[in-house]
């Protein structure tokens, strides 16, 4: 029993890693969405909020579908855009990452 309740994680989690752009997009417009509802506001609101035509915010909640632009002006509307933040950050500076890469060498060596 303990073998399949591994197996079954590895291949939910294996899964996870396996999900479409598009599936992805979905997920976060029914986040977003949920916090638009937990928030009291409507898709005018939130539309009105972001700068937005409300038939492309209806749209986004309903395919996840919508520019990244947009979508930014939606997390903003919502207060969550602090939350990409740290979406793909940096720790090492640029000079440490210099420093890791080795030195290319051009063309090919003569020998004479």
């Amino acid at each position: 029993m303990r073998f399949r309740n591994n197996i079954l994680s590895l291949t939910t989690t294996a899964m996870a890693l396996l999900k479409s752009g598009e599936e992805m997009a979905l997920e976060l417009s029914i986040r977003l969405r949920r916090i638009r509802l937990d928030n009291g506001w409507s898709q005018a609101e939130v539309a009105a909020r972001a700068g937005i035509p409300l038939p492309t915010y209806r749209i986004f909640e309903l395919k996840g579908k919508v520019s990244l632009a947009r979508f930014l002006r939606v997390a903003i509307a919502l207060r969550r855009a602090h939350e990409f933040d740290s979406l793909f950050d940096i720790t090492e500076s640029i000079d440490e990452l210099a420093k890791e890469r080795p030195e290319r060498k051009r063309g090919r060596s003569v020998s004479v």
